[in-house]
């Protein structure tokens, strides 16, 4: 298996910046992010073109209007 171009890593790099802007934007703390939690996309050729954030199960939202933490004092274990 060929490694990352500077390229592909480009592209995912700036949609992962993207994607935590977005969430910061909407007071959103993804709070287990891992390469594990990155789905990974490629186009028909092979080529990693795209990147997407997943599994927000123990996110939580600083907007006063949701729901903060349900999570709190509880361990979580993936």
């Amino acid at each position: 298996m060929a490694g990352l171009t500077m390229e592909e890593v480009r592209t995912v790099f700036m949609q992962l910046i993207d994607a935590l802007s977005y969430l910061k934007e909407k007071m959103v703390i993804h709070r287990d992010l891992k390469p594990a939690n990155i789905l990974f996309l490629t186009d028909q050729n092979g080529v990693l073109n795209n990147a997407k954030i997943i599994d927000l199960g123990v996110a939580i939202s600083l907007d006063p209007e949701y729901v903060t933490d349900v999570f709190e004092n509880k361990t979580v274990v993936p």
